[in-house]
């Protein structure tokens, strides 16, 4: 069996302030590497770092980052450090008034996005602000560069690493929807990937970046994935950290089946302090690349009340007792593995492993079938040139109730849709008013906004779609007979004087087969729902701003 081991560490934001609780948080590191190797066998071929190395811009820090941290890392794991790969985080450069008078300018006069097609010397200026970081990846793996694509050979396996710096244009916390990867960048890595590999596809390559695809602006994702699932830049998945989540995340392009993993997240913020030990709920995530059967094992650990890593088993239910699942990295063999295992949040009230693998198939398929439409719709509305001349709300509420009836049809059966209300919610006067694809455009019960127990509040500010039943401590009471329902936020418009958001999609279910169609939605959450309803959105709304412009 061709097996490579990947030890996955995230957002760390170490501070070296307080000696004595960053040693006891190394050590804690240092055991658990040592606890993996003995309990599973297995060395640990790579090491990566997906950004936020430091706190808060703290770039002078970087030098005792791999003094004290990294060496001592490389040691216990036995890992040389030429096999470590960091790339930056938004924490990782110094913050500068700079990138917002840049994003400005790029938002004013480029119609394909803030930084796309961005000019060399405002990208250099950009980049100068890692200058530290650049020295950090000197010593590791003998280039001064905050991205790049890496090729390493393990027992006749070719393994390819593809450094992406997505915190170049980051400034703060309103940077979702608003970063950019750049042309420079990606044409850059697609041509030292060609002169590397010369055609021959490597067998297994990793893209690594901080980011969620979900920061970037849209155009800025459509590219990306251009890069990605072509013969510019093929990889097999992307790793990266950024959001702090609890949880593995899955998000399987429907073109290309890639797979996006969010873990190694060792040091949150939001969960980290008492008095008594500062590292608390810390996690990291060991990958076991099974080559010939493109799966992988992950095993997935948390710290106690002590501070010692343990396998978690306290956030996900769709593990096993070493806090390890099995996933397929590849289509194909996604849908002949029998031992899917999907780790799924705690909250959830059922497990998505093999028993449920002929379920998340089909939606996978039902997915594909449920975007084909919907960019029909987009297509129709602007061949239809009469519709153009309605006003914008008439337009947007039909454009609304057209992707609501594809999502009735298309991603439920006909036997099942008595029982699944779609719509979407627009803000209006104060109160939210449903558009709905089963009783029309007839107001329904308004919610009110602010309570972070509401799950539509608590959808936009984690930015996922939610489940009512998988996420007990929220709620919004659905009257009469819908008893569970999804909430999908929509970034495209806020309204601004509340700071709230002015759309959101939603899926209601009733009646006697509410597991399976329950089921049904906790796989549409894991496989990120929301990025593709937002693609498809904001596609309309960019097509609309195009065709309607003077």
């Amino acid at each position: 069996m061709r097996e490579v081991t990947i030890l996955h560490l995230s957002d760390l934001h170490l501070s070296f302030d307080d000696e004595v609780e960053l040693e006891s948080f190394i050590v804690n590191v240092c055991d658990c590497i040592l606890s993996y190797r003995k309990e599973q066998k297995k060395d640990i071929n790579y090491i990566v770092i997906t950004g936020d190395l430091i706190d808060k811009g703290a770039c002078n820090s970087l030098d005792k980052f791999y003094n004290i941290f990294i060496k001592e890392i490389c040691e216990k794991a036995d890992c040389e450090e030429i096999n470590v790969f960091c790339v930056p985080g938004n924490h990782d450069a110094e913050r500068d008034n700079y990138i917002l008078d840049l994003r400005q300018k790029y938002n004013n006069n480029h119609n394909e996005g803030c930084c796309f097609e961005i000019n060399r010397t405002d990208f250099k200026k950009s980049l100068a602000r890692f200058e530290e970081f650049e020295i950090l990846n000197k010593k590791l793996i003998q280039k001064n560069s905050t991205y790049g694509v890496e090729e390493r050979t393990f027992n006749d396996l070719k393994i390819c690493f593809i450094r992406i710096n997505s915190a170049i244009y980051t400034h703060d916390n309103e940077d979702y929807h608003q970063l950019g990867l750049s042309k420079i960048q990606l044409d850059e890595l697609s041509k030292e990937y060609k002169k590397i590999f010369k055609g021959i596809k490597p067998d297994l390559s990793i893209a690594l970046m901080h980011h969620p695809e979900e920061w970037l602006r849209l155009d800025e994702q459509t590219k990306m994935w251009d890069y990605f699932t072509s013969e510019k830049l093929p990889i097999d998945l992307i790793l990266h950290g950024h959001i702090h989540e609890c949880r593995v995340g899955g998000k399987i392009d429907l073109d290309s089946f890639l797979l996006s993993l969010v873990t190694g997240t060792t040091y949150e913020i939001g969960n980290k302090y008492d008095h008594k030990n500062t590292y608390l709920n810390c996690r990291l995530a060991f990958y076991s690349f099974n080559i010939d059967e493109k799966t992988i094992k992950g095993n997935l650990y948390i710290t106690n009340n002590k501070g010692k890593f343990i396998p978690d088993r306290i956030n996900y239910n769709s593990v096993d007792n070493n806090g390890s699942f099995t996933i397929s990295y590849s289509k194909e063999a996604f849908f002949k593995n029998e031992n899917v295992f999907i780790p799924i949040p705690k909250d959830n009230r059922k497990q998505i492993d093999n028993r449920y693998s002929n379920c998340l198939n089909e939606m996978i398929e039902k997915l594909w079938i449920f975007e084909s439409a919907s960019r029909r719709r987009i297509d129709s509305f602007f061949i239809n040139k009469d519709l153009l001349n309605d006003d914008k709300q008439t337009i947007v509420k039909d454009f609304f109730l057209s992707i609501a009836i594809c999502a009735k049809n298309y991603l439920f059966n006909k036997e099942e849709s008595d029982n699944v209300r779609v719509h979407f919610r627009v803000y209006n006067n104060k109160k939210h008013v449903h558009f709905c694809a089963t009783i029309g455009d007839r107001e329904i019960t308004p919610i009110k906004w602010g309570t972070e127990k509401n799950l539509i509040f608590h959808a936009y500010d984690t930015k996922r779609s939610l489940v009512k039943s998988l996420n007990p401590s929220l709620y919004y009471d659905t009257e009469g007979e819908w008893k569970d329902f999804m909430t999908v936020p929509v970034f495209i418009e806020k309204e601004k004087a509340l700071d709230i958001p002015k759309y959101s999609f939603g899926i209601s279910i009733k009646g006697n087969e509410m597991e399976t169609l329950t089921t049904k939605l906790e796989i549409l959450s894991f496989l990120r729902f929301e990025s593709l309803l937002d693609s498809i959105i904001s596609n309309f709304y960019r097509l609309y701003a195009w065709q309607t412009k003077e």
